[in-house]
């Protein structure tokens, strides 16, 4: 129940602790930031600056886009 996890916004130190937590803050912060929709728009062979919008929507302060976008590409590889 959303009581079960109220602490996490009094304490944001929580999360790291508790897997399940760490989870549903993840889900948490994609659906208000509605992530799923842009990430969905991108695939196999997507340009750097279309990968770099999804990464910046999940963290503003990215850095390294270049590594992040061949770690992309090697998961897509992968996930095939």
């Amino acid at each position: 129940t959303p009581d079960d996890f109220k602490d996490v916004v009094d304490n944001s130190d929580l999360i790291g602790e508790d897997k399940t937590i760490d989870a549903i803050s993840g889900m948490w912060y994609w659906q208000k930031e509605n992530i799923n929709s842009k990430a969905d728009s991108i695939g196999e062979g997507c340009t750097l600056k279309e990968f770099k919008k999804i990464t910046l929507a999940i963290n503003k302060a990215a850095l390294d886009d270049d590594k992040r976008k061949e770690i992309f590409d090697h998961a897509i590889k992968i996930l095939k």
